[in-house]
């Protein structure tokens, strides 16, 4: 017997080489860009680049090694599906120049969001920490003030900090703001007075990119040549989809559900209609990234700068008969687009699969603050070299009280049971201590004892029990295969 604390194992299989050139790898210019953005997706050869079956692409390097400050970026894009970003088999996308940025880095191919929902996924964005464990496990709840921020710690470290979110989500009164000397989060489109039971300041839900943009830009000019902490948060996916895109009609998910429950026979037109006009806010959307991460390549040559771009969720479109997000744990609303631009990484592709929790710890390694210990989660440095047998965990939000979706059949589904996910290399798999719900692709008949035993300590947690439990040794053992050990 044997008191257990929750901890993730990961295996270094080899060290990671240190890319061969101190230049700044954001550092391209605008001339060195390709004007073709399909020519540039496979190259000059019209090859794809090699892709690495999980080796590190790079030790991350101090900036002080070279006398420069050090600028570390986060941007999260809401709403965003990994297959938005890049898809299999086609030449172009929705996202020609952001792809094209994404190939100047480490693109991870297997990034799946904490939830698929905004609130949470943040929060263990900003954490490190697993929803079952920061509390935030719905919307409307708010970060509490004992848990560390990636904000707090680098401004502890002499950092200076600042944010512009472009959603009432993130609005500090949820405790967003932690650690940040700077805080925008005033917004523009009027769209709701109240929302989860919370008073929308002037009605303003959320900002266009545009505005985003403006306001990140004036940040990056205003800090400087600095050490320095950005986030940036963009909300233009995020339904009504069209808005972004300007022309042509907007397609709010309240008027599918409309028609979905009158019993109209044009539903499946109107589904294809809102992700079109999804994928138009894409497109818009790519080109404010670029401009953005332009502004970022101006000073290069001054201030070393650590790029990281990630989804918190991605989007249904008809998918298992689901709309929308927060409500399912389907491939398209966990698996997310992730990647990381820096001058101390190689270029390349990551199957190792990695989660949210990861991605404080990578930008501290970015930033040279890889000892840093002040955040609780057990995330590691992607651009570390992870094993290709590496599982990542979430779960589906939380409700209030049990909440009925409407499916694209009109069928109603009725959710009220805490459901967890594992994602690994042998596929997804959801379920709860009580029974499994989805089996991992590659062992669909296997009774998963040991991923509902998991389930079931992420279940205490969430509930408030105490993290030490008590397990015997044989089930010390499986959990450990799992992915955690005791």
């Amino acid at each position: 017997m044997q008191a257990i604390k929750m901890q993730t194992i990961y295996m270094r299989l080899f060290s990671g080489l240190l890319a061969g050139t101190a230049a700044m790898v954001l550092a391209c210019s605008a001339g060195e860009r390709a004007e073709n953005p399909e020519k540039t997706e496979q190259g000059e050869t019209g090859e794809n680049p090699a892709k690495s079956q999980g080796a590190g692409l790079g030790e991350a390097r101090p900036s002080a090694d070279r006398g420069r400050p050090t600028r570390v970026v986060l941007i999260t894009l809401d709403t965003m599906r990994f297959d938005t970003f890049e898809r299999e088999n086609e030449r172009m996308g929705a996202m020609p120049f952001t792809r094209e940025w994404a190939r100047k880095g480490i693109i991870l191919e297997r990034h799946f969001s904490a939830t698929s929902t905004t609130q949470p996924t943040h929060a263990s964005l900003l954490t490190g920490l697993h929803p079952w464990q920061h509390g935030v496990s719905r919307n409307g709840q708010t970060l509490a003030a004992k848990h560390t921020t990636l904000a707090e710690v680098f401004l502890a470290r002499g950092f200076r900090t600042g944010a512009v979110v472009a959603s009432f989500p993130l609005h500090k009164s949820f405790g967003f703001d932690q650690g940040f000397e700077r805080y925008d989060d005033t917004f523009s489109v009027p769209s709701a007075v109240e929302w989860e039971g919370q008073k929308v300041p002037d009605g303003a839900f959320y900002s266009l990119g545009s505005s985003v943009n403006a306001k990140a830009m004036e940040m990056v000019d205003a800090f400087g040549e600095v050490n320095q902490f950005l986030w940036f948060h963009y909300f233009d996916l995020h339904q009504p989809y069209g808005d972004v895109a300007a022309k042509g009609e907007v397609v709010k998910l309240g008027d599918i559900y409309h028609q979905i429950e009158s019993g109209s026979a044009s539903v499946d037109a109107m589904v294809q209609r809102a992700k079109g006009r999804y994928e138009a806010d894409a497109r818009a959307l790519d080109r404010l990234l670029d401009q953005l991460i332009m502004r970022l390549t101006r000073d290069a040559d001054r201030i070393d700068t650590h790029l990281l771009v990630v989804s918190d969720h991605g989007e249904s479109f008809g998918e298992s008969g689901s709309l929308g997000h927060g409500k399912r744990l389907t491939d398209e609303l966990i698996h997310v687009p992730c990647f990381l631009i820096s001058p101390t990484v190689s270029p390349g592709r990551v199957d190792a699969t990695v989660g949210s929790i990861d991605v404080p710890v990578t930008l501290l390694a970015l930033a040279g603050l890889a000892g840093e210990t002040a955040l609780a989660g057990t995330g590691r440095d992607m651009t570390k070299v992870l094993p290709l047998d590496r599982s990542a965990f979430g779960m589906r939000r939380t409700f209030v009280t049990p909440f009925s979706e409407l499916r694209v059949d009109g069928a109603k589904h009725r959710l009220e049971n805490v459901l967890f996910f594992r994602a690994s290399g042998e596929g997804v798999t959801t379920g709860n201590a009580e029974r499994i719900i989805r089996s991992s692709e590659q062992n669909p008949d296997v009774d998963h004892a040991d991923v509902r035993a998991l389930f079931g300590v992420f279940e205490r947690e969430l509930a408030g029990a105490t993290a030490a439990t008590t397990l015997d040794e044989e089930a010390e053992a499986r959990l450990r295969a799992l992915g955690y050990v005791q």
